[in-house]
């Protein structure tokens, strides 16, 4: 927890204990009220005070928003998706099993394909959000039934933030930004980095990096541990 920062801590032990989860709402509220609140703090440089506020009024966001709601803090927010593709994506694209993990196969920006896993706290939500369903879109608008585009997920995230009591706009780029910042500060590598959020540019990847002057996470630290046979 040493190399953490202060603002992210709370947000990354949230993401770890939700593996430990069984029951998707308490998951789904627990999680949602972080990734809100932390796409929040991301988006409008708020402090520390400022997430934990946030943290604390999306509490209440699961009991007015369902499951489709919760597929879509998700996908951005843990997968880096964005909206048109979080828009898209249909059940029959997460089956397959790849080195025994669960996988989402999608086409992203500029028509590349692309293939990640899900865990499973990830897979629980998209699970329930499936339903009964065997094939077809998966986020439907709560409504209808109909499936979404990338506008109806601008307005489904918007409703969260509203839920929230959240007065500045959030987005699904909101959340993705907050899963490519909190992977970086988390001490996944640049180019892991680059991969979960699809970038073309490493350098692109680079300026979600708010932590790129902290000295605990200078490169002759791990050079000189291994030198050392650490």
């Amino acid at each position: 927890m040493g190399g953490r920062s202060g603002v992210l801590a709370p947000v990354l032990m949230v993401f770890e204990a939700v593996d430990a989860l069984a029951d998707v709402p308490v998951q789904f509220e627990r999680v949602l009220a972080v990734a809100v609140g932390h796409a929040f703090h991301a988006g409008h440089q708020a402090d520390a005070a400022h997430l934990a506020d946030d943290r604390i009024l999306g509490l209440q966001v699961a009991q007015t928003l369902g499951v489709h709601h919760g597929a879509l803090a998700y996908l951005p927010g843990i997968n880096a998706l964005r909206a048109s593709e979080a828009a898209a994506v249909r059940i029959e694209d997460y089956v397959d099993t790849l080195r025994g993990y669960r996988v989402l196969h999608l086409v992203g920006k500029g028509s590349k394909p692309a293939t990640m896993p899900l865990t499973v706290p990830v897979l629980r939500v998209l699970e329930a959000c499936r339903g009964q369903l065997d094939s077809g879109p998966l986020v439907l608008r709560p409504v209808s039934g109909e499936p979404i585009d990338r506008r109806d997920a601008y307005r489904m995230v918007a409703r969260i933030a509203k839920a929230a009591q959240i007065p500045r706009h959030i987005s699904p780029h909101s959340l993705r930004h907050a899963a490519i910042t909190n992977a970086l500060v988390a001490g996944v590598p640049l180019r892991d980095a680059q991969i979960l959020a699809r970038h073309a540019d490493p350098r692109t990847t680079e300026h979600y990096d708010r932590a790129r002057g902290n000295l605990d996470r200078h490169g002759v630290h791990f050079l000189t541990a291994y030198v050392a046979g650490v």
